[in-house]
């Protein structure tokens, strides 16, 4: 954490309560789940990292939940939005910026696959 202040004990807390709610919410709806952490880096003040919808997709399919990519999409979306929506409910209060931010930055790259270009459930294409 090279050239930030420390974060006080206020803040440790609501990024905790606003990571969980990504994780807790993402576990609810059966996102594959990464790192969580509160560990800040050069961008955040935490994370918490969801796999690949299609590698969630490809995994529900595995155990007998056929659900469709745009389902993924839609949790995908709640599990984002979750962050700052527990922070709400858990402190009264979220940071002003914190879900509209990360909602956008995760429906944009929702919309584009890895090579620069519609994801094929954008573009009205089958599922993978």
């Amino acid at each position: 954490m090279t050239g930030r202040k420390p974060r006080s004990a206020r803040r440790l807390n609501a990024t905790a309560v606003h990571e969980a709610g990504h994780a807790v919410i993402g576990r609810v709806l059966g996102m594959e789940l990464g790192e969580v952490t509160i560990e800040a880096d050069h961008d955040s003040s935490g994370h918490a990292i969801f796999g690949d919808p299609c590698d969630t997709w490809e995994a529900w399919q595995k155990r007998g939940r056929y659900r469709s990519v745009s389902t993924v999409l839609v949790g995908r979306i709640i599990a984002s939005l979750a962050g700052a929506l527990a922070e709400i409910e858990v402190i009264g209060s979220t940071a002003p910026r914190a879900c509209f931010r990360i909602s956008a930055e995760t429906m944009m790259t929702m919309c584009v696959d890895y090579h620069g270009k519609p994801a094929a459930w954008f573009a009205g294409t089958a599922a993978p």
